[in-house]
């Protein structure tokens, strides 16, 4: 039976004798089965981000909502028909039901299972072989077959594991940002902040006392600013030859 067939229903009795007796009842406490409650999900999601479980609302003089959660879960919502798990973590995974509760009825809903996939977890790295203007860096995201993607000053970027810049200058200083994506879908994002790229030396000037007669001190000097002066001569470059006394100096001049 269904409320369709709430009314009023008459019996007639009619004797041997054609004699008849009429009886009428109402009958109006006949309800519809109440559909059990169906979970829907936002999920599956990445570490950090938000899930909702939800029912449809269920109407009636008295109507309670109880979830059954995983021990540890932190989903708030509880009395409600839908709940909020944010953010998600590996604690909040395991399977979710729930009982309504209309006018005395109980409606139990089957499990669901919230998936929580890990996101990456690494800590990327950078090498610098030479600080000096025209050197080159290594960045190293320390983390194997996931999708990168590498961002930093000057417009810089890559999609390689471990890219290299090569010809750097002080601009290149500052901060470098890499999101990994994994498989699932989730992304990290860590930072990496370069400060050690030194400014260029700008071209050497060199000045001298010169004409100067036989015997006397010839001077060479340089405006140039330096921690180490190599002076080269009519003999070379070679280190045999800077190696000898007074060829490298700490100042900007050579007696």
């Amino acid at each position: 039976a269904s409320s369709v067939n709430n009314g009023t229903y008459t019996v007639i009795v009619i004797d041997d004798n054609g004699c008849e007796a009429t009886s009428s009842v109402d009958v109006i406490t006949v309800v519809d089965p109440i559909a059990k409650p169906v979970i829907t999900s936002s999920g599956p999601a990445c570490e950090g981000e938000v899930v909702k479980l939800s029912i449809s609302q269920y109407s009636g003089s008295s109507v309670s909502y109880t979830w059954i959660v995983p021990v540890g879960s932190t989903a708030t919502g509880q009395g409600t028909n839908e709940l909020i798990i944010d953010p998600v973590t590996a604690a909040d995974a395991g399977v979710y039901s729930v009982m309504v509760t209309v006018d005395d009825c109980d409606l139990e809903s089957d499990g669901y299972t919230v998936v929580v996939n890990d996101s990456p977890d690494f800590t990327p790295t950078v090498a610098i072989a030479d600080a000096c203007e025209g050197g080159s860096m290594t960045f190293s995201s320390n983390i194997a077959g996931m999708d990168y993607e590498w961002t930093g000053p000057n417009g810089w970027s890559s999609t390689l594991s471990d890219p290299t810049i090569t010809n750097i200058n002080v601009n290149y200083n500052g901060q470098y940002a890499l999101s990994v994506t994994n498989a699932a879908g989730c992304t990290t994002t860590e930072y990496i902040d370069v400060t050690s790229i030194l400014p260029g030396i700008s071209t050497a000037s060199m000045t001298t006392n010169a004409p100067i007669c036989e015997d006397e001190d010839l001077v060479l000097m340089t405006s140039s600013a330096g921690d180490s002066f190599d002076w080269i001569g009519p003999l070379g470059d070679s280190p045999s030859t800077l190696a000898t006394y007074g060829l490298t100096t700490t100042s900007g001049m050579l007696t």
